[in-house]
């Protein structure tokens, strides 16, 4: 192994070089904040899709309510195709 093993929330162990050190909490920090971030964008960029997908379905909803689909049948209720060919 090349150094002490860590877990996710334990500090770095020290490494002898405090610019080092200072270095490294700074980018790991960094790191954090940039990964919290973009597990909030990918929150938001699934909610944006999610009522994408809900209002086109309501959409859709309301126009098969306001014109529900017509058939030409006559006088015994078959459409005209089925009619046409008995």
């Amino acid at each position: 192994m090349c150094g002490p093993r860590q877990t996710q929330d334990a500090k770095p162990a020290a490494s002898g070089n405090r610019a080092f050190d200072e270095y490294r909490s700074e980018t790991l920090r960094r790191l954090e904040d940039e990964q919290r971030e973009f597990g909030d964008f990918l929150d938001r960029l699934r909610f944006a899709k999610d009522k994408s997908e809900f209002d086109h379905f309501m959409t859709d909803r309301r126009e098969r309510a306001n014109n529900p689909p017509t058939t030409s049948a006559g006088t015994d209720g078959r459409p005209d195709a089925q009619r046409e060919r008995s």
